[in-house]
């Protein structure tokens, strides 16, 4: 795979991910779930045309394009088990974005100094 692919294929990940982390700060886990545990493709289609649906009311959000859509599901039908890696990295994204807004901004700082060796 060239280089060149690869950061396609990331870019198209990414899109999904952003989509379905905006659905689990939502604390909408049910179309994480389906997508985690559900085998039956029409199911999971409901699923993102759920997830789709949601997010399209938050102006804040990039939906996936049709491209990255029907990559999506070529590469899910040689390879189910993506969907429920895209649940995963959804989820654990936003359980790290709602941990950091709760962390005081003080603690933020502090560990971010200690993990670029600014600490004593």
């Amino acid at each position: 795979m060239s280089k060149e692919e690869k950061k396609e294929k990331k870019r198209f990940l990414e899109s999904i991910v952003n989509l379905l982390t905006v659905i689990a700060r939502g604390k909408n886990y049910g179309i994480l779930d389906t997508l985690a545990y559900v085998s039956d493709e029409s199911i999971i289609n409901a699923a993102l045309y759920n997830a789709i649906r949601y997010v399209s009311t938050q102006n804040s959000v990039s939906i996936p394009s049709e491209r990255e859509l029907n990559i999506l599901f070529a590469k899910a039908r040689k390879n189910p088990a993506i969907y429920k890696e895209l649940a995963i990295r959804a989820l654990s994204r936003a359980l790290k974005q709602d941990e950091s807004e709760q962390t005081p901004k003080s603690e933020q700082e502090e560990a971010k100094q200690s993990t670029q060796g600014g600490g004593q």
